[in-house]
């Protein structure tokens, strides 16, 4: 599309390294979250990294800026690669509006420009556009009524331009949250929940206090493939008791013998499933145990 226009104004979205920042940000959650809510058959993590891909996708699409021709007759609206998108007859602007919005508690404000056409209306704010003060002067000088009661206190419907690109990007989105939960689906609808306790019998090798999270970790000899996890306020107490040798702290129960019982379908599921054990912490959650010696 070839225009001459009075103004030409282009949105000012030259941030491409924060963008490409955020978009490997959000980009890099989706799949951390997705990966993770495997192991626990998460539906909520599955759905936070849906909530990202979208996020994502919209870092992506908001990247491509739109072109605003105004002239004499009418006001196109162009995409990045200058593609017609919308022409809106100077006729149907039924007015417009500059003023300014506070932005933030520190009082900062943005300077902005509304117009309201027949069909909706579009908002021009000056930190995102260039030649914004040209298209200032192109309303001043035009006839286009000026209404100083259209701010963002107005309540009215926004003109919905969109791109061939915005509707690959709104595709993907689509696709991108019909083929994640039904991926999710797939991959743990293989866990087969029972009551069956699994027991595993050992000496204590390690114990790992997590204050943070007050929790305990186990290590027993001869177990290498998991370790035990103790939540339970009184067991957590019971575990990090110790006495002091040789000025050093040493838990009591260190190298104690100890049967634990254990869920064996999280079992079968974290650690024998050889996909899912590849994200687990193989950390697998106390129900019982008995200290033997």
């Amino acid at each position: 599309m070839t225009k001459n226009p009075d103004v030409l104004c282009l949105e000012n979205k030259n941030h491409t390294i924060q963008n490409i920042a955020l978009s490997s940000i959000f980009l890099g959650g989706t799949y951390l979250f997705f990966i993770q809510s495997l192991p626990n058959v998460s539906w909520l993590g599955c759905i936070f990294s849906m909530v990202l891909y979208c996020l994502f996708l919209g870092i992506i699409a908001y990247s491509f800026p739109k072109k605003y021709y105004f002239d004499s007759k009418e006001i196109t609206i162009a995409d990045h690669k200058n593609e017609f998108l919308a022409q809106i007859p100077v006729s149907d602007v039924l007015s417009w509006n500059h003023y300014s919005v506070r932005r933030d508690r520190r009082g900062r404000s943005v300077d902005t420009v509304r117009i309201n056409t027949s069909d909706g209306d579009i908002t021009f704010k000056k930190d995102d556009f260039k030649n914004y003060d040209e298209m200032i002067a192109y309303f001043e000088n035009s006839e286009i009524v000026r209404d100083e009661s259209l701010d963002d206190s107005v309540s009215t419907k926004d003109l919905d331009i969109f791109s061939k690109l915005d509707s690959v990007f709104v595709s993907m989105a689509i696709i991108g949250l019909v083929i994640l939960p039904i991926l999710f689906w797939s991959i743990t609808r293989k866990k087969v929940e029972t009551n069956e306790i699994l027991y595993f019998e050992g000496r204590i090798e390690k114990i790992e206090y997590l204050p943070k999270h007050h929790d305990i970790i186990l290590t027993l000899a001869g177990v290498s493939d998991c370790n035990f996890s103790i939540t339970e306020t009184a067991d957590v107490d019971f575990f990090k008791g110790y006495v002091i040798i040789n000025y050093k702290e040493t838990y009591t129960q260190l190298g104690k013998k100890i049967r634990i019982g254990i869920s064996k379908s999280e079992y079968d599921w974290q650690i024998k499933d050889t996909f899912i054990r590849k994200f687990s912490n193989k950390k697998m959650d106390i129900i019982n145990y008995t200290i033997i010696e």
